[in-house]
């Protein structure tokens, strides 16, 4: 049995604890381990379709990963998209992480929950391909670079779309309003999160 579907049945039969253990090793860099809060997958969010696609690709790709905070939600806002290769579509989003420390020592009140932030915000595109089915999956994701070769880096996220390069590069009024698919508000993304595993 998992360590998520544990912690959740000690939920429903002990009741919430007034501490919730993160982990208590650190893991090596970019180790993958069992997460000490159940994952802010798409379902949480009420997501469906395309944008269920999108928020579960960045969830698998970041919230996973071994990292000092005790739960990482990512916030997606999908700015264009244009045609790939092989019937692919690249959507080019703003990635949010909304990074929760010191989470599991504050939720004894879960209507006031207590923790530290932190957030970053960069452009990523995903790349979405059909499957025999129908269904949607993530066939890729490309993240933006760092120190010189970010320019770069974003002028191939965005492909064909040479103005939202400019944009992202050298700011100024976006030429395409972005499309929020979950909240960017930092304590809004938590307390939906919340309420779906702790008070549904």
């Amino acid at each position: 049995m998992s360590t998520v579907l544990i912690s959740l049945l000690s939920l429903l039969l002990f009741g919430l604890p007034s501490v919730i253990t993160p982990h208590e090793e650190i893991p090596a860099p970019g180790e993958t381990v069992a997460a000490a809060f159940p994952l802010p997958n798409s379902e949480v969010y009420g997501l469906t379709g395309l944008d269920a696609v999108l928020h579960d690709a960045v969830v698998e790709e970041f919230s996973t990963r071994a990292t000092w905070p005790d739960l990482l939600i990512p916030s997606l806002s999908v700015i264009d998209s244009f045609p790939l290769e092989d019937g692919e579509r690249g959507y080019i989003c703003i990635l949010r992480e909304r990074d929760y420390y010191d989470l599991g020592h504050g939720l004894s009140d879960l209507s006031q929950p207590q923790y530290k932030h932190g957030a970053g915000a960069n452009p990523i595109r995903l790349n979405i391909a059909s499957a025999q089915d129908g269904s949607l999956y993530c066939s890729a994701l490309i993240p933006s670079g760092d120190g010189e070769g970010w320019e770069c880096s974003i002028r191939t996220i965005c492909g064909p779309k040479e103005a939202i390069a400019e944009w992202m590069i050298h700011g100024g009024t976006p030429p395409i309003e972005p499309r929020e698919i979950t909240p960017a508000d930092q304590d809004e993304l938590l307390r939906i999160y919340l309420d779906y595993y702790f008070l549904a």
